[in-house]
């Protein structure tokens, strides 16, 4: 009930646009497009020690080889000396202590546009981790690292979420180290192509997994998380679902317009209105995991990608009614 349905899951009206500014009669909506990118601004100060990221909402996460420093721009902060451990002094202060030494790394799980994601050793905890190592020399890339550990730093361990283990910079390589749970499943957009359709009693399970997730972020934490999609839904072991990849996620502040409108995520499992570059909310997000449990049922992607290219796609997405499965 704490999770905001989408508008009727009926056929949209026409859409005044499509996104990026762009209308349906070909012309471009230039400030629309620079609204969208808008909220790129974040600035970095190197230090004796490591590295400070600055972010719009002033707050500040700084980060040496010992771990990761964050508060109110100004604030006090020292590291905690606990093994990845997290020490809070005064309101929105906190610190985690993951030290570069502390960890060794093994091998390349993955790489994606954020970054590589490694597996690795936490020597003191004796625990396997997945360390995401970011760059910082790009505008856009360290706006993803300030979400992502805003996101983590708040959220350390919540069920339906990757954990957060801490962070530290490695001066040598000018790269951020994210040190997170290693879900050792892999992603459901991996299970898909291995197995096929997911079984109906196990995709409940796995839908009501994601769903707390979601469902802490957006009433406890007031995030969007924006790019929900098989790809970013991790599984245990155990069979237990875990969100991942915060480098887009966006704050609802309260008592604000409780909108945004920024045009960022996977385009097709965007929901109408983003798709349409409208403003948008939680209920975004809701559309997103629909369509990937519809995925994940079905064995394929709920849309027919083939018919008229990515534009196509978007009006398939903007126009038709939701592709529900028929009752047989």
């Amino acid at each position: 009930a704490a999770l905001r349905t989408p508008r009727a899951m009926s056929r949209p009206p026409r859409p005044a646009g499509l996104g990026l500014g762009l209308k349906l009669d070909g012309s471009f909506n230039l400030e629309r497009s620079l609204n969208a990118s808008a909220d790129l601004s974040a600035s970095y100060n190197l230090t004796d020690d490591g590295i400070k990221l600055l972010s719009a909402s002033a707050r500040e996460f700084k980060l040496t080889s010992d771990g990761i420093e964050y508060g109110a721009r100004g604030g006090d902060a020292r590291a905690s000396s606990a093994t990845t451990g997290t020490s809070s002094r005064a309101e929105n202060e906190c610190a985690y202590r993951c030290a570069s030494s502390d960890v060794r790394v093994f091998g390349v799980v993955g790489v994606g546009a954020s970054g590589v994601v490694k597996r690795a050793i936490h020597v003191p905890s004796h625990r396997v981790i997945a360390l995401k190592q970011m760059t910082v020399n790009d505008k856009e890339r360290r706006r993803q690292i300030i979400n992502e550990m805003r996101t983590l730093c708040d959220s350390p361990r919540v069920r339906g979420l990757v954990s957060f283990y801490g962070a530290f910079y490695s001066a040598e390589n000018d790269t951020i180290n994210i040190a997170l749970e290693y879900v050792e499943g892999g992603s459901l957009e991996a299970l898909l192509k291995r197995g096929g359709a997911i079984p109906c009693d196990v995709l409940g399970h796995i839908t009501s997994g994601v769903t707390r997730g979601l469902e802490y972020l957006h009433r406890d934490r007031r995030v969007v998380h924006r790019d929900v999609k098989p790809g970013n839904v991790l599984m245990t072991s155990a069979g237990e679902p875990k969100i991942t990849d915060f480098g887009i996620s966006a704050s609802i502040e309260p008592g604000g317009a409780g909108l945004l409108d920024s045009f960022k995520g996977t385009m097709c499992y965007m929901s109408p209105e983003r798709v349409e570059n409208g403003d948008y909310d939680f209920a975004a997000d809701v559309w997103s995991l629909g369509l990937t449990v519809l995925e994940c049922g079905l064995g394929r992607y709920p849309y027919d990608q083939n018919d008229g290219g990515p534009l196509g796609l978007m009006l398939q997405i903007t126009q038709d009614d939701p592709p529900l499965p028929k009752e047989k």
